[in-house]
């Protein structure tokens, strides 16, 4: 397991948890020694501002909820030419083998639809799999 998958379960671990978790726990979810957890939870710190803290009482590692909002990891950010390669390559393996990473290809796909008549009718060239009938674009 690699340092982001670490930190995304990390994540997935405390925001799941009602309970502060163990150090122990963390150990096993991640699949690290005490070291590396340490490192992970101070990474979330340091680099994306979570707001992990230790609660001695109970043992282990919560968000904090005096911030108000709950944390979420940081969006991935694609510019337009990496979101172009993204669609095209979702759409290759669609013809290839249906269903092939269909959950993990879910999430941007949702997340890119076209906000203008340019980039409807580019949606509509390059994707006819899936079709987007945009508001300015229908009756066209």
């Amino acid at each position: 397991m690699d340092r982001f998958d670490r930190i995304f379960n990390l994540h997935k671990l405390l925001s799941a948890s009602r309970l502060p978790v163990s150090r122990q726990r963390i150990e096993e979810e991640l699949e690290c020694s005490r070291a590396t957890a340490k490192r992970i939870v101070e990474t979330m710190r340091l680099y994306l501002n979570a707001p992990i803290k230790y609660d001695r009482e109970r043992n282990g590692y919560h968000y904090d909820a005096a911030e108000g909002e709950m944390f979420e990891l940081p969006g991935i950010w694609f510019n337009a030419s990496e979101l172009h390669a993204l669609l095209s390559v979702q759409q290759l393996l669609t013809q290839v083998q249906p269903g092939l990473l269909e959950q993990q290809f879910a999430p941007p796909e949702r997340a890119h639809r076209p906000t203008t008549k340019s980039t409807a009718r580019w949606w509509q060239r390059d994707h006819p799999a899936h079709p987007y009938t945009h508001r300015c674009c229908q009756n066209r």
